[in-house]
């Protein structure tokens, strides 16, 4: 498969208007067909099961193209996908800044340097 140009990562319970509303401005804002990122691995909550993981992508059929990795934090999710643009809203914005989600300050620094 060719990599995407642009993604918008979620856990999707359920996809919503919201997610396709997203994933369209941000599409239009860089000229480019946002696909999605379902990632098996979350910092906050269990790993998502193979049923939970076949409902949530079977959403997506005739919608758009969605990824799944076992990538749970933006650092991982930029190394699998060099280059390519993140779509994230409002929560995910704050948690992405969270000195918690990293172990503290410096560790969100050098996180932050990497993305």
């Amino acid at each position: 498969m060719t990599r995407p140009a642009a993604l918008l990562p979620g856990s999707f319970d359920p996809l919503h208007r919201g997610h396709l509303e997203l994933a369209a401005a941000a599409g239009r804002v860089l000229d480019v067909t946002v696909e999605y990122e379902l990632s098996r691995a979350n910092v906050d909550k269990p790993e998502l099961t193979d049923d939970i993981v076949e409902a949530r992508t079977a959403q997506f059929e005739g919608v758009a193209r969605i990824w799944v990795t076992r990538a749970p934090t933006f650092v991982e999710k930029a190394a699998l996908f060099p280059g390519v643009a993140f779509a994230i809203g409002f929560d995910t914005a704050v948690r992405l800044i969270d000195p918690k989600y990293y172990g503290g300050a410096s560790a969100l620094d050098d996180a932050l340097a990497r993305l």
